[in-house]
């Protein structure tokens, strides 16, 4: 869906921004597909975490650094897509404005902009942000302001930022909160700590449960489907 998204045509050079881009999967995927496709790439991926970008593999058309998506060091329209993907919804609104105007200015004018993330249904936003910070708690004890927007304040900040939205595709993130455990995100004492947020917003927030289809398993893990929101946008 990002590459769908990305409008790659044959014959073509194209700059991308695989920004907060972790192990740098999108934007290694994208390079694939743009490449088999007959066009030339060249990629920069850029992340807050060494870890992560040392496993990129180094080549000529790619350039891998440490950055922040609100202050990526990079030069004016410097790309012709940019790419960000489950990140601007872990910061509050103020620096979401900061980090969409910054991917603005490195963006081309008349260049894409494609960005994935959650997204609050109309009337959840409460609870979505309270659920977001109820994870947040179990893996650290300094927990930060997230903000998940609305599809209507995705697209007012993206309007604000220096974008026009051309297309938006809704998708799922199903999530089985066992796995949460096996992957070492948190211990099963944190997971039982989140459990109890779950139950006690099922009685304040009674629609989350059926608009989130959460699902409590035998054993007391949960399911829980996630809304996401794609968004295709054109630098003004």
């Amino acid at each position: 869906m990002l590459y769908y998204l990305g409008g790659f045509e044959a014959g073509h050079n194209y700059r991308i921004a695989d920004l907060a881009c972790g192990n740098g999967l999108v934007g290694l995927e994208l390079e694939k597909r743009i490449q088999a496709n007959g066009s030339n790439v060249q990629s920069t991926f850029i992340d807050l975490t060494p870890e992560g970008l040392a496993k990129i593999p180094k080549t000529q058309n790619r350039e891998i650094k440490i950055g922040d998506v609100r202050r990526t060091n990079s030069q004016t329209s410097e790309f012709t897509h940019t790419f960000c993907r489950y990140a601007i919804k872990n910061m509050p609104e103020h620096e979401q404005r900061k980090a969409l105007r910054e991917i603005a200015r490195i963006t081309e004018k008349g260049g894409l902009f494609v960005l994935q993330d959650m997204v609050s249904p109309e009337g959840l936003k409460e609870f979505q942000n309270a659920e977001r910070m109820a994870k947040q708690r179990t893996t650290t004890p300094k927990v930060t302001p997230m903000n998940v927007p609305t599809e209507a304040e995705w697209i007012r900040l993206l309007n604000e930022a220096g974008f026009v939205v051309e297309d938006i595709q809704h998708t799922v993130s199903n999530v089985d909160t066992k796995n949460w455990v096996a992957e070492g995100q948190m211990t099963q004492k944190a997971l039982d700590q989140y459990f109890r947020f779950l139950k006690e917003a099922k009685q304040r927030w009674s629609h989350s449960w059926g608009e989130y289809k959460i699902i409590e398993e035998p054993g007391g893990n949960f399911k829980i489907t996630y809304p996401v929101v794609l968004f295709k946008c054109r630098k003004k």
